[in-house]
């Protein structure tokens, strides 16, 4: 049986639809199940999932609170593989534990990101 030129076309867009649907799948359950990982390691104390982007460009996006005995840097690098094919590693930020000042790129404080209370 031969199909005829628009049962052709139909199936070309059914399959095109399908493919950019499933490229902006985003794997949560896979995602948070390494994430828990790094969580019992205890490498990260928390994290989020979540999608970020618009339309058929959506991605998933992840933030964690390290350790503070980890560094920001050594984290990035162990959940950029971990997470290797699921998250990108742009997609991915690393956050200081609460109460702990940022820090630069060179490992000196930056002015102002010690919490301070506030009087209501």
């Amino acid at each position: 049986m031969r199909l005829g030129i628009d049962a052709l076309a139909l199936i070309k867009s059914r399959s095109a639809k399908s493919k950019k649907a499933m490229g902006s799948l985003i794997h949560h359950d896979l995602i948070a199940e390494k994430l828990e990982m790094a969580r019992t390691l205890g490498l990260v104390t928390k994290y989020w999932v979540r999608p970020d982007g618009r339309g058929d460009r959506i991605e998933a996006s992840v933030r964690v609170w390290r350790s503070p005995t980890a560094t920001d840097e050594d984290i990035k690098t162990y959940l950029t593989r971990l997470l290797a094919g699921l998250v990108s590693d742009r997609q991915i930020v690393v956050t200081p534990p609460p109460g702990e000042p940022e820090r630069s790129p060179e490992g000196k404080r930056i002015e102002g990101t010690l919490p301070t209370s506030v009087a209501a």
